[in-house]
């Protein structure tokens, strides 16, 4: 009628909506080596899985660590050189999940 429009639809799904916990970075700090960065999240379940390359969804500043690993919530990341005091850690989204759920944005948090 008119510049009036109208319509229907129907939408069907798989099975129950599922909103899983995803976890968040609740504190960042460097181990008395200075070269190890220690991400702590605020899950520490077991289900939380870190991908296959873990150390290439990491950047600490503008670099990567050589290596990166996920054990009880916490990421111990190491750094070939000592990062600088006020770099941006950042876990990009995607690489963290709880259940099914994945985290859609990417996890921030500065170094002291």
């Amino acid at each position: 009628y008119g510049d009036v429009s109208t319509g229907s639809y129907t939408l069907n799904g798989a099975g129950a909506l599922n909103i899983d916990y995803v976890p968040f970075i609740s504190s960042v700090s460097v181990s008395a080596s200075t070269t190890t960065v220690t991400i702590t999240l605020t899950e520490t379940d077991a289900a939380v899985n870190g991908s296959a390359a873990l150390k290439d969804c990491i950047k600490v500043g503008n670099a990567s660590p050589t290596d990166a690993t996920l054990s009880n919530g916490v990421i111990t990341a190491t750094m070939a050189a000592a990062p600088s005091s006020g770099a941006k850690v950042v876990i990009l989204a995607n690489t963290l999940k709880s259940g099914l759920a994945i985290q859609t944005e990417e996890l921030e948090e500065v170094l002291a």
